[in-house]
């Protein structure tokens, strides 16, 4: 017996040009659930040709860059755009001290508040940007669409994990996506996120 293939509708749209979308949105004018998902693909592609512009600009302005010859020992250079962080100040200390008075000024010195700033955290040469264990298992790489994902509750933020992209977190939280920015249903379900340039992440590769 002939196997029977089964199709998502919503594959099917997510294939249309942006023009056959539009004449979809006009002939089911009125129909949130059909203008949700094509304003969605839309919004989402009109994302992805302007984030591919900011890249090549950017990406361009570092060609412009003229590094010289390196050292025999040096092999790669590394900058990571990431938060600013800031080292207790005297009511924090005094805080933590109340909550735990066998801390010492030494750990105290150690510890540090993430801000809402953003940096350059400067640059390092030989970077190590993929890890193995042993040959029997997989190996772990950071990648440049790695999350950090919090959930928002109440005033605070709680640790949800780290993700290689936005769609494994998404995944990993039972959101669909609709062929809407996995990063833009984040938000919309109160989580917020974070660009991460480790390698923990909460989904292990199989």
């Amino acid at each position: 017996m002939e196997e029977m293939t089964t199709y998502n509708p919503n594959d099917l749209i997510e294939a249309m040009t942006d023009d056959e979308l539009r004449g979809l949105l006009e002939k089911h004018k009125g129909k949130e659930s059909v203008e949700k998902l094509v304003n969605g693909i839309l919004e989402a592609r009109e994302a992805e040709r302007n984030e591919a512009e900011l890249v090549k600009t950017f990406n361009d302005t570092l060609k412009a860059i003229k590094l010289p010859i390196p050292p025999k020992s040096v092999h790669n250079v590394y900058n990571a755009w990431a938060k600013v962080y800031r080292p207790l100040n005297k009511k924090e200390r005094e805080e933590l001290k109340a909550t735990n008075p066998n801390i010492t000024d030494a750990e105290l010195d150690t510890r540090r508040v993430e801000t809402d700033k953003w940096h350059w955290a400067g640059w390092t040469t030989n970077k190590a940007m993929t890890t193995t264990s042993s040959a029997n298992k997989a190996t772990t790489t950071s990648t440049k669409r790695a999350i950090t994902v919090k959930k928002i509750e109440g005033d605070s933020l709680v640790l949800v994990g780290n993700f290689r992209n936005g769609n494994e977190a998404c995944q990993y939280l039972k959101l669909q996506t609709g062929g809407d920015s996995a990063i833009r249903v984040l938000g919309r379900f109160g989580y917020v996120n974070e660009a991460y340039t480790g390698t923990d992440f909460l989904v292990k590769q199989t």
